[in-house]
């Protein structure tokens, strides 16, 4: 099992890029983003969850550790990301890897592919 390194709920609030610890989700916010990033602050907080673990095992097999791995986002945020992705695309995980990798980098990395005002996440 890979192990997860304990930090501080600052510390993990610090690389969300749209939950900042608020109860609510604030009008502007991307939802979808807002409530994965939440999810994940929340389970980084239970230093037993098995499910991040089970996420980041995931991700791990199917070989994206090393995406974007100087992107600023912590790989256990990437493997919610990734697993969500998957659900959603009713796909297996080796299925998903090249679209995650696509989806990841057009709409939630900092260094968006294509223009900003093009891109469906981008709520300025």
């Amino acid at each position: 099992m890979i192990e997860i390194e304990k930090v501080t709920r600052s510390d993990l609030l610090k690389v969300c890029k749209y939950y900042k610890g608020e109860d609510k989700r604030p009008a502007s916010k991307n939802e979808m983003f807002w409530n994965y990033e939440q999810a994940w602050v929340n389970l980084r907080m239970d230093e037993d969850s098995d499910l991040l673990h089970a996420y980041l095992n995931d991700y791990d097999n199917a070989g994206l550790l090393d995406f974007e791995q100087n992107d600023g986002t912590p790989a256990t945020l990437k493997a919610l990301l990734f697993n969500r992705f998957c659900y959603w695309s009713s796909g297996t995980m080796l299925d998903c890897v090249e679209p995650f990798k696509e989806f990841y980098t057009k709409h939630y990395s900092d260094n968006p592919k294509d223009n900003p005002k093009d891109n469906p996440t981008d709520n300025r």
